[in-house]
């Protein structure tokens, strides 16, 4: 009963410091430390209204989006 115990002792012991492990180790390899932006767009409109509760942050034209694409 005492070596039930004693690995039960020894699973949680290990358990918990695989937990509070730091996550964030750094790659061997530098390709995976790729970025990648992402855009996201809510809303495309043919023409801009007269007014917007969001003052048009979130409004985007054809235009816009072509240039934002060819900034990239």
């Amino acid at each position: 009963m005492k070596k039930i115990y004693l690995i039960i002792i020894i699973v949680l012991i290990v358990v918990i410091a695989l937990a509070i492990l730091p996550k964030n180790r750094k790659s061997k390899n530098a390709d995976e430390d790729v970025k990648i932006p992402i855009l996201l767009y809510h809303d495309f409109v043919a023409v801009v209204p007269d007014s917007d509760p969001d003052n048009f942050n979130y409004i985007n034209t054809p235009q816009s989006f072509e240039e934002n694409i060819s900034i990239l």
